[in-house]
């Protein structure tokens, strides 16, 4: 793997946003599989929503941390973990990760894992990690294994995209 993991910081919001909408773009397309659950990404809301999220502390809903995988300045993968709106919901976050086509299988996915993983066990306030990804997703679903994730749970027919079914498998991690 030739690509930088760092924690993305706000000035990182352009170019974050740049690689969401692309990666976004490929879902369902080319003979990728689907993966997103939307059709549509608006940039502008993301970086618009994130800069607030990204700067506040842990102990406060709605925060958020989002790792990134650098080559050079172009960000080409990205990992999110979430903290809940309620207090009481805190010990949890929630992850979202996403590595554009052209750099899958090069060990990026499980770089960004295992850098979220190493923080979210330094932080006091972190219980749990969950994330969900859709059952025809196989291939993730076998990294988070390998990582540690045990599956809890199925939700059939979560979303439509189109006349598209998809199931969601529930996974998480005790950290």
């Amino acid at each position: 793997m030739n690509a930088t993991i760092r924690l993305l910081r706000t000035s990182d919001l352009r170019a974050a946003g740049l690689h969401i909408e692309r990666h976004a773009s490929e879902s369902g397309r080319d003979g990728d599989i689907v993966f997103a659950p939307f059709s549509e990404f608006d940039r502008d809301a993301y970086e618009a929503s994130r800069y607030e999220s990204w700067r506040r502390a842990i102990d406060l809903p709605g925060w958020e941390r989002c790792w990134g995988a650098l080559l050079q300045d172009r960000i080409i993968g990205h990992l999110d973990l979430t903290g809940g709106h309620l207090y009481s919901g805190l010990h949890r976050a929630r992850l979202g990760i996403g590595v554009e086509r052209h750099q899958r299988g090069k060990g990026i996915g499980t770089a960004l894992l295992q850098a979220a993983i190493r923080w979210a066990i330094t932080e006091r306030e972190l219980s749990w990690v969950d994330l969900s990804v859709f059952a025809h997703n196989e291939r993730a679903q076998r990294l988070y294994k390998s990582l540690g994730f045990v599956e809890t749970g199925r939700t059939p027919d979560a979303y439509r995209l189109g006349r598209m079914s998809i199931d969601d498998v529930h996974m998480v991690l005790r950290v």
